[in-house]
């Protein structure tokens, strides 16, 4: 017999051939496909398809459409995905000042969207001199001139220099003092916007400790300084609610330096310098101007002043 021993039944003596699975095919054909799709775009991107042919401008500015795409600076035929947008953004808000919330989107295969919207004059702030840079709610500096436009909050107590970029932020110095009023205007642009407060006529900051606002013509808001400004309007708010309640020509100080608590104290309009003073400037510029001077001191007869209140009266 021989000693040679026959192979065990089921094997063939051979390696066993390796199979791929149909799951793992139709994995592997995804990531082709998605390379491949990924290859054919970056080709069209960077040999011309996406190129920009187009530049449109929606939104209601004062200015026209072709002054807005030629400020952006866009170049036509650069690449739609390579193009800096964020520096057409800043050459349109510099260029053309009363812009606001410009966006700029891309709409495939070459058009450039540009969404803007107008500018509107919020602060006059009152500039070493005697002139104003009107600005927006955020005092981005749209205009610089003698007059203070109609409807704007005058601001007093700005000593920066040197404002002349239209279409820039209002500028600062770098003294101590300039950085505290510049954080208390910024603090109280947006407690203003913010609050929804309306009747401000002047806003005083010359002393960052000491800031005052003027409403209606009639009362002096004292703020103190600018922290929880907000919560200091939002008071004086319903405090003057209450006020005009009783009287809507009423002259007198109202005092928020502390937040949670007001006290209004009636003044006779004469024994308010300030108030004085500030309708004395009024009246010089209208002047000026050629406009009919406005006073702001209360009429003879009215006895609107009779009562000088010699308590305050809190809420």
């Amino acid at each position: 017999m021989s000693d040679s021993k026959k192979p065990a039944a089921g094997k063939t003596g051979g390696k066993k051939r390796s199979r791929v699975s149909p799951k793992f095919k139709k994995i592997l054909l995804v990531i082709c496909a998605g390379i491949v799709l990924v290859c054919a775009f970056v080709c069209a991107v960077f040999f011309g398809v996406f190129r920009i042919r187009h530049v449109t401008v929606k939104g209601e500015v004062p200015y026209t459409a072709q002054e807005v795409v030629e400020a952006a600076g866009i170049p036509f035929g650069k690449n739609l995905f390579l193009t800096d947008y964020d520096s057409a953004i800043e050459k349109i808000s510099t260029s053309l000042p009363y812009t606001s919330n410009i966006r700029i989107t891309k709409k495939l295969p070459s058009t450039v969207l540009i969404l803007v919207d107008t500018a509107k004059p919020v602060y006059g702030v009152m500039l070493p001199g005697g002139t104003y840079a009107i600005t927006d709610e955020n005092l981005k500096v749209l205009e610089i001139g003698a007059e203070l436009t109609p409807g704007t909050m005058m601001v007093e107590g700005y000593s920066g220099s040197g404002v002349n970029a239209l279409g820039k932020p209002l500028p600062f110095g770098n003294q101590v003092d300039d950085e505290s009023i510049k954080e208390a205007l910024a603090a109280i642009s947006s407690a203003v916007n913010e609050s929804g407060m309306q009747g401000i006529e002047l806003i005083n900051i010359s002393n960052p400790d000491g800031i005052y606002i003027l409403y209606d013509g009639r009362i002096i808001i004292r703020l103190g300084n600018a922290s929880d400004v907000l919560k200091k309007l939002s008071l004086a708010q319903k405090s003057i609610e209450e006020e005009n309640k009783l009287s809507t020509s009423q002259y007198g100080e109202l005092n928020v330096t502390a937040a949670g608590r007001a006290s209004f104290m009636p003044r006779d309009y004469k024994d308010m310098t300030e108030l004085v003073d500030y309708m004395a400037r009024k009246s010089a510029q209208a002047a000026e101007q050629g406009e009919e001077e406005d006073t702001g001191e209360p009429d003879e007869d009215t006895g609107e002043d009779d009562e000088t209140g010699e308590e305050d009266e809190e809420y």
